[in-house]
C-alpha cells in the first residue's frame, strides 16, 4: 500500500509516518496542497491523509481539484480545528472523512478499515 502524507508540520508529517509504515510499503510525503497534486498521479497512492489548512494551496481547495480528477482517490482530511461544517465541507469536496488531529493514533485502523466502502463522518470533539 502506498500512503500520500500532506501537511505543512514536519513533526505531524513524521508522526503520521511512524503511525502508517507498519501498513504501506511506501509513503510519500507533501508540503501542501499544491505539492499533492504536482505528485499525486506520479504516486498513485492507495490512501492519502492531508491536512485541511496550508499555505500556497489548502486541503479543501486541493481535495476539490483531485476530485473532479480522480473521484475514487481516497482521502482522509485531518484538521486541528474540527466542526460540523467541516466535516460536511470535507465530504462535499469528496473526501471519505475528516478526523480532528487529536484522533491521529486511529489513522492506521481507519486506512486498513477502507471506512467499510462509505463515506462518514469521523470524531470532530
Amino acid at each position: 500500500m502506498t500512503v500520500m502524507i500532506v501537511d505543512d508540520s514536519i513533526e505531524i508529517r513524521g508522526l503520521l509516518r511512524d503511525l502508517v509504515s507498519p501498513l504501506a510499503d511506501r509513503v510519500v510525503e507533501c508540503v501542501d496542497g499544491q505539492d499533492f497534486l504536482d505528485q499525486y498521479d506520479a504516486s498513485s497512492p492507495d490512501w492519502t491523509v492531508m491536512d485541511v489548512r496550508m499555505p500556497r494551496l489548502d486541503g479543501l481547495s486541493a481535495m476539490r481539484t483531485l476530485h473532479a480528477l480522480r473521484p475514487s482517490a481516497r482521502v482522509l482530511l485531518m484538521t486541528e480545528f474540527p466542526s460540523l461544517a467541516l466535516v460536511q465541507a470535507a465530504q462535499a469536496a469528496g473526501a471519505l472523512g475528516c478526523l480532528a488531529k487529536e484522533y491521529l493514533h486511529r489513522v492506521p485502523e481507519l486506512l486498513q478499515s477502507g471506512f467499510e466502502g462509505e463515506i462518514q463522518p469521523l470524531p470532530i470533539s
